[in-house]
């Protein structure tokens, strides 16, 4: 694959998302009925700390929920447009709450395995799970080592889908590590568009002298993303790969990064890479030692393909308008 022919068929993948997000199905999507309570605050917890629970009605007076009932999960009830909304948080779904400590010696109960139930009419609209892991610092105090978050919205008509979000840390004598996987789609109808992200980060964790975390400096690791549609019947996707390592930082900017990895159009190789994501020639355009190779030996740097696909001017305003 040329540069040029990657250059269109990326063209046609983001002409093809387009498609989805733009297409009227959306309207169908219970969005207006979730704002009309997003300014009420959640109801308090019985005591300090708790999460809060029992079954409320909001007032649209008042914005505010107002107290029903004893219950063991959250429930909140509201309608709008003479129709009927309840979301369910049932906190310990999948596992049992716990009690943490902050480094101020405050408890809070945070969730482990809770569960979201969205209904419209008393019909299933939307699920979200989320999760956690926790565990106690050197200073004594507990921390999130992981977090976890899936779910979707909408019906089969017109559906958004959180099909993964996980974060989690690992902390070793010699090395930290950060892990961040997310998934996400958007179906209306018979198109769809997704995309997906892996990154694995290796660097080492700055801790202030109470164990607070302030800063993570990045050494070496791996990136993977993908982006896919389908459009009237026609499947489209991109899949990038990237390794990483000699992360430079100057006055808190990146300043420069070695790189190795590739890129897939429609399941084919369209470009391999190799090289250092700089700025060495000072022009304003990403790119002159990062060597792109496509198809027929055909050889460009990162800066002279930017400069083909959009142009200088462009990439220049861009990258002022970003400092």
């Amino acid at each position: 694959m040329s540069s040029d022919q990657a250059g269109a068929s990326i063209d046609e993948l983001l002409q093809g998302a387009g498609t989805v997000t733009s297409a009227p199905g959306w309207s169908a999507l219970p969005v207006p009925a979730i704002e009309a309570i997003t300014a009420a605050p959640l109801p308090p917890g019985a005591t300090p700390g708790a999460l809060p629970r029992g079954v409320y009605v909001h007032d649209g007076v008042m914005d505010s929920w107002n107290f029903v009932e004893d219950s063991g999960d959250l429930s909140l009830n509201w309608e709008l447009d003479l129709v009927s909304y309840q979301l369910l948080v049932d906190w310990d779904a999948n596992s049992p709450t716990m009690l943490v400590s902050d480094q101020f010696d405050s408890q809070f109960e945070v969730p482990t395995g809770a569960e979201a139930t969205f209904s419209r009419a008393g019909m299933v609209q939307g699920v979200l799970e989320l999760g956690s892991g926790w565990t106690a610092n050197q200073c004594g105090y507990d921390e999130p080592t992981s977090a976890s978050a899936s779910g979707y919205l909408g019906d089969d008509d017109a559906k958004l889908e959180l099909s993964r979000l996980a974060l989690s840390r690992s902390e070793t004598a010699g090395s930290d590590t950060l892990t961040v996987g997310f998934g996400a789609g958007a179906t209306v109808g018979a198109d769809s568009v997704a995309v997906y992200l892996d990154l694995n980060a290796n660097g080492q964790l700055i801790r202030s002298a109470d164990c607070v975390i302030n800063d993570f400096t990045v050494q070496s690791g791996s990136v993977t993303t993908g982006f896919s549609t389908r459009v009237a019947g026609e499947d489209r996707s991109l899949t990038f790969h990237g390794d990483f390592s000699n992360v430079m930082v100057d006055s808190g900017t990146l300043t420069g990064v070695d790189l190795d990895g590739y890129l897939r159009l429609n399941d084919s190789l369209a470009m391999a890479f190799s090289g250092t994501l700089n700025d060495a020639n000072a022009n304003g355009v990403p790119g002159d030692e990062l060597q792109l190779s496509f198809a027929g030996n055909e050889l460009l740097t990162l800066e002279e393909f930017l400069i083909e696909q959009i142009g200088f001017v462009p990439l220049t305003a861009l990258r002022m308008m970003l400092r």
